[in-house]
């Protein structure tokens, strides 16, 4: 998922925390509903999905998940980015 799509759909939880607070966290169908607004809802669901917070988080704590998860896969890419200057070179 590019990091455009992934901004897109943090934008999208902090709205929808703003209007939804489940008790209980984040059901499936939540989980579906916000990640059909990005270009590959399975990537998305997966990449959340893949933190093992995101089954019993509530709308805030996913957000701030997603957010962790992009400033991860930010650096990933930088490094990668780096390395492959340092080749050039």
């Amino acid at each position: 998922m590019s990091a455009i799509t992934f901004v897109a759909s943090v934008t999208i939880l902090l709205v929808a925390s703003v209007i939804i607070f489940p008790s209980d966290g984040v059901t499936e169908d939540i989980l579906a509903a916000i990640c059909s607004q990005t270009q590959n809802q399975e990537t998305c669901e997966a990449i959340l999905e893949s933190d093992p917070r995101t089954s019993s988080a509530d709308l805030p704590l996913l957000s701030l998940i997603s957010l962790e998860l992009l400033s991860k896969q930010a650096d990933k890419n930088h490094n990668s980015f780096v390395i492959i200057l340092q080749i050039r070179i």
